[in-house]
């Protein structure tokens, strides 16, 4: 898979510059295809390229959301992993455009201006249902026994990350039998497509 250095705004707009209006709906390769932008140089996606595809697909992040209202209909407390600060921001906006009450929503990224112990006193009690944070920030000495449903919203393949991550769902408390995680694959993305074996590989290791 590759990316075409082109800035989809600027692309789009010279399209529609140089070309009749019923035809600006061609996609980049067709305009390709077609000699529109010349000889154009592919280039190979970098790993973090590959996950920052990803994790801003607007497909991807719509059906993540509509899980995450699943979860929040059973009752569950809520852990959502996300690669980067914005992308955070992203799913805490979409969910108070769709009803969600922003007090049962946090963000816990390094950004937060809420301290570590707060947030997590607001998981523990249930007075936050849906904790939005950063793999790096939440994955070690974050302790919130409630959490009994958590979302990886991206592709992890360190097993350090991984079992951190499911760590942070697996604390006991009284009447919590079951945790639920959410681990989305990608089959067609090439350089990431093999993440999800190796996770089963560890999920498989620790017996989850």
């Amino acid at each position: 898979y590759y990316v075409y250095r082109f800035h989809k705004e600027v692309t789009e707009s010279y399209l529609q510059s140089i070309m009749p209006r019923q035809f600006t709906h061609l996609t980049v390769d067709e305009a390709i295809s077609k000699g529109i932008f010349g000889k154009v140089k592919r280039v190979p996606l970098k790993a973090n390229e590959m996950r920052k595809v990803i994790i801003y697909n607007e497909t991807f992040l719509d059906k993540v959301i509509q899980q995450i209202q699943i979860e929040i209909a059973f009752g569950r407390s809520i852990i959502v992993f996300c690669h980067e600060v914005n992308q955070c921001e992203i799913l805490y906006n979409n969910l108070i455009a769709l009803g969600i009450k922003e007090e049962k929503l946090q963000l816990f990224t390094g950004k937060s201006k809420v301290s570590k112990e707060e947030i997590k006193r607001k998981a523990e009690s249930g007075e936050v249902i849906v904790t939005i944070a950063t793999f790096a920030i939440a994955t070690e000495g974050t302790n919130v026994k409630a959490w009994n449903a958590g979302f990886l919203v991206g592709s992890i393949a360190n097993e350090k990350d991984l079992i951190q991550c499911i760590g942070r769902l697996r604390r006991k408390t009284k009447g919590k039998d079951k945790v639920y995680i959410y681990d989305y694959k990608f089959p067609n993305v090439a350089g990431i497509k093999n993440h999800y074996f190796i996770r089963q590989g560890i999920y498989n290791k620790i017996g989850f």
